[in-house]
Protein backbone atom coordinates (compact mmCIF):
# COMPACT_ATOMS: atom_id res chain seq x y z
CA UNK A 1 0.00 0.00 0.00
CA UNK A 2 1.30 3.54 -0.53
CA UNK A 3 0.20 7.09 0.45
CA UNK A 4 -0.90 9.63 -2.19
CA UNK A 5 0.81 12.59 -2.47
CA UNK A 6 -1.69 14.49 0.08
CA UNK A 7 -0.66 11.25 2.23
CA UNK A 8 -4.81 10.77 2.95
CA UNK A 9 -5.66 7.48 -0.29
CA UNK A 10 -4.39 4.19 0.27
CA UNK A 11 -4.08 2.43 -3.39
CA UNK A 12 -2.69 -0.89 -4.38
CA UNK A 13 -0.38 0.01 -8.09
CA UNK A 14 -0.47 -3.56 -8.44
CA UNK A 15 -4.24 -3.36 -7.72
CA UNK A 16 -4.76 -0.30 -9.55
CA UNK A 17 -7.15 0.64 -12.48
CA UNK A 18 -6.35 0.67 -16.25
CA UNK A 19 -8.29 2.15 -17.87
CA UNK A 20 -10.39 0.51 -20.61
CA UNK A 21 -13.07 1.30 -23.26
CA UNK A 22 -16.14 3.14 -21.99
CA UNK A 23 -14.97 4.13 -18.99
CA UNK A 24 -15.15 0.55 -17.28
CA UNK A 25 -12.24 -0.31 -14.57
CA UNK A 26 -10.58 -3.87 -15.03
CA UNK A 27 -9.22 -4.41 -12.23
CA UNK A 28 -6.45 -7.25 -12.28
CA UNK A 29 -6.88 -8.50 -8.77
CA UNK A 30 -10.43 -10.03 -9.81
CA UNK A 31 -13.69 -8.33 -9.97
CA UNK A 32 -14.60 -5.35 -12.70
CA UNK A 33 -15.64 -2.33 -11.14
CA UNK A 34 -18.72 -1.13 -13.34
CA UNK A 35 -18.62 2.60 -13.44
CA UNK A 36 -21.87 3.20 -15.18
CA UNK A 37 -24.36 4.18 -14.69
CA UNK A 38 -23.17 6.09 -11.87
CA UNK A 39 -25.59 5.77 -8.48
CA UNK A 40 -26.17 8.06 -5.80
CA UNK A 41 -25.64 6.88 -2.23
CA UNK A 42 -29.30 7.60 -1.57
CA UNK A 43 -30.22 4.60 -4.27
CA UNK A 44 -28.08 2.31 -2.66
CA UNK A 45 -30.30 0.05 -0.57
CA UNK A 46 -30.52 0.94 2.78
CA UNK A 47 -29.54 4.09 2.27
CA UNK A 48 -32.48 6.73 3.31
CA UNK A 49 -32.07 6.81 7.30
CA UNK A 50 -28.34 7.85 6.41
CA UNK A 51 -29.23 10.08 3.11
CA UNK A 52 -29.14 13.30 5.67
CA UNK A 53 -25.72 13.05 7.23
CA UNK A 54 -24.34 11.31 3.78
CA UNK A 55 -25.07 15.30 2.30
CA UNK A 56 -23.64 17.29 4.65
CA UNK A 57 -20.41 15.34 5.55
CA UNK A 58 -19.57 14.55 1.89
CA UNK A 59 -21.56 17.20 -0.49
CA UNK A 60 -22.18 20.05 1.25
CA UNK A 61 -18.94 20.89 2.77
CA UNK A 62 -17.39 20.39 -0.95
CA UNK A 63 -19.92 23.80 -1.90
CA UNK A 64 -17.98 26.71 0.01
CA UNK A 65 -14.74 25.41 -1.76
CA UNK A 66 -16.21 25.07 -5.75
CA UNK A 67 -14.09 27.65 -6.81
CA UNK A 68 -10.71 26.78 -5.39
CA UNK A 69 -11.95 22.78 -6.56
CA UNK A 70 -12.13 24.25 -9.92
CA UNK A 71 -8.39 25.76 -9.86
CA UNK A 72 -6.79 22.70 -8.37
CA UNK A 73 -9.03 20.11 -10.46
CA UNK A 74 -5.61 18.63 -12.33
CA UNK A 75 -4.11 18.03 -8.68
CA UNK A 76 -6.87 16.53 -7.04
CA UNK A 77 -7.53 14.11 -9.98
CA UNK A 78 -3.89 13.43 -10.59
CA UNK A 79 -3.93 12.61 -6.34
CA UNK A 80 -6.76 10.37 -7.17
CA UNK A 81 -5.59 8.77 -10.21
CA UNK A 82 -8.83 10.25 -11.71
CA UNK A 83 -10.07 11.94 -14.66
CA UNK A 84 -12.07 14.68 -15.99
CA UNK A 85 -15.44 13.87 -17.50
CA UNK A 86 -17.60 16.00 -18.70
CA UNK A 87 -20.81 16.44 -16.45
CA UNK A 88 -22.23 19.80 -14.63
CA UNK A 89 -20.03 22.90 -14.61
CA UNK A 90 -16.97 20.48 -13.97
CA UNK A 91 -16.66 16.98 -12.75
CA UNK A 92 -14.44 14.50 -12.01
CA UNK A 93 -13.98 10.61 -11.62
CA UNK A 94 -11.92 9.56 -8.89
CA UNK A 95 -10.35 6.54 -7.12
CA UNK A 96 -9.90 6.15 -3.29
CA UNK A 97 -9.58 2.72 -3.88
CA UNK A 98 -9.07 0.48 -6.87
CA UNK A 99 -12.53 -0.57 -6.93
CA UNK A 100 -14.58 2.46 -5.74
CA UNK A 101 -14.72 5.36 -7.77
CA UNK A 102 -16.39 8.28 -6.73
CA UNK A 103 -17.72 10.68 -9.39
CA UNK A 104 -18.07 14.56 -7.85
CA UNK A 105 -20.24 16.65 -9.70
CA UNK A 106 -19.92 20.86 -9.25
CA UNK A 107 -22.12 23.50 -10.57
CA UNK A 108 -20.95 27.17 -10.06
CA UNK A 109 -22.96 29.85 -8.61
CA UNK A 110 -24.71 31.89 -11.14
CA UNK A 111 -27.00 34.79 -11.07
CA UNK A 112 -30.10 31.99 -10.11
CA UNK A 113 -28.49 29.05 -8.46
CA UNK A 114 -25.75 28.76 -5.38
CA UNK A 115 -22.93 26.71 -6.69
CA UNK A 116 -23.78 22.54 -5.67
CA UNK A 117 -21.94 19.95 -5.38
CA UNK A 118 -23.07 15.85 -5.95
CA UNK A 119 -21.12 12.65 -5.07
CA UNK A 120 -21.87 9.77 -6.67
CA UNK A 121 -20.35 6.36 -6.46
CA UNK A 122 -19.46 3.46 -9.16
CA UNK A 123 -23.00 1.10 -9.80
CA UNK A 124 -21.30 -1.62 -8.49
CA UNK A 125 -19.45 0.11 -5.31
CA UNK A 126 -21.72 -1.81 -2.78
CA UNK A 127 -20.36 -5.55 -4.03
CA UNK A 128 -17.01 -4.15 -2.74
CA UNK A 129 -17.72 -2.31 0.59
CA UNK A 130 -20.32 -2.09 2.91
CA UNK A 131 -22.96 0.98 2.74
CA UNK A 132 -21.57 2.57 6.04
CA UNK A 133 -18.10 2.02 4.28
CA UNK A 134 -19.43 4.49 0.66
CA UNK A 135 -20.69 6.89 3.16
CA UNK A 136 -17.27 7.01 4.86
CA UNK A 137 -15.42 6.86 2.05
CA UNK A 138 -16.85 9.85 -0.02
CA UNK A 139 -16.63 11.65 3.60
CA UNK A 140 -12.69 11.37 3.40
CA UNK A 141 -12.31 12.00 -0.50
CA UNK A 142 -14.08 15.26 0.41
CA UNK A 143 -12.20 15.62 3.54
CA UNK A 144 -8.78 15.02 1.38
CA UNK A 145 -10.33 17.38 -1.74
CA UNK A 146 -10.83 20.21 1.23
CA UNK A 147 -7.69 20.02 2.47
CA UNK A 148 -5.73 20.24 -0.79
CA UNK A 149 -7.69 23.33 -1.65
CA UNK A 150 -6.52 25.01 1.73
CA UNK A 151 -3.21 24.78 1.29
Amino acid sequence: MVRSRTGDVFRQKECGPQRASGRSVCNPCGTNIQIEPLKAFKDFPGSMPYHGAFSANSERVLIPHVNKIREKQAEIISAFDGEAIKSGDFSMLLYPFPKIAVCAIFYLEDEEFPPSATCLFSSNALDFMPLDGLADVAEYTSGTIIRMVSK
